[in-house]
């Protein structure tokens, strides 16, 4: 166990308070720090960089206990690591939302246009330019598939497929049961599966 850890164990030891950093701002006193947690506020002078229990930070409100100073420190630490968790997850939304939002060119295609058009040749599925689909009169939307398009055809092949086509190669699509249509044959009726050749 090294320093750090044993300060943070004798910190909770003796009694402190567990909590954790929901937010880090600035102050507009040029440059004091105000951590706010679940707990309490604390704030860090902007000249000696010192931990504080009030504001404005003064000599009666530093905090001079070692272990609670390392707990706030990895406090900070754990902070930094949860920003960065949710930096890579609404990075990710943002490109996703933008990409339902603008349809790519042809020329610009991050896929393999002749790979798609093999595939066409194998299976039945059609791409679509919308996040929402209207599949036997009833509006369908497309949802993430953790697999190759290969992959999804194949294990699908008797089922209806619709392709999100602005997210490829991500794969982002409808999967349905075929439309099933009754047809009349003199006094009986008899079923028929209705099947898509998609062709572009």
């Amino acid at each position: 166990m090294n320093h750090m850890e044993e300060q943070i164990k004798k910190y909770v030891s003796d009694g402190g308070k567990l909590f954790r950093i929901t937010n880090i701002d600035t102050i507009r006193d040029g440059g004091t720090k105000v951590i706010e947690t679940t707990d309490k506020k604390y704030y860090v002078d902007k000249t000696t960089n010192k931990f504080h229990k009030g504001y404005p930070t003064l000599p009666e409100n530093l905090i001079t206990d070692e272990p609670h100073v390392h707990y706030l420190i990895d406090r900070i630490e754990s902070y930094i690591k949860l920003c960065e968790n949710d930096l890579i997850i609404n990075k990710d939304l943002l490109n996703k939302i933008e990409t339902s939002l603008v349809e790519v060119p042809l020329s610009t295609k991050l896929y393999d246009v002749e790979e798609i058009e093999r595939l066409k040749e194998q299976y039945s599925f059609q791409l679509i330019g919308s996040q929402m689909f209207m599949v036997n009169e009833k509006p369908h939307f497309v949802k993430d598939w953790n697999m190759s398009l290969p992959e999804l055809l194949e294990k699908f092949k008797d089922k209806e497929i619709y392709i999100f086509e602005p997210a490829l190669p991500e794969i982002r699509a409808i999967v349905t049961n075929p439309v099933v249509i009754q047809q009349k044959t003199g006094d009986s009726y008899t079923k028929k599966l209705k099947t898509k050749i998609n062709r572009r």
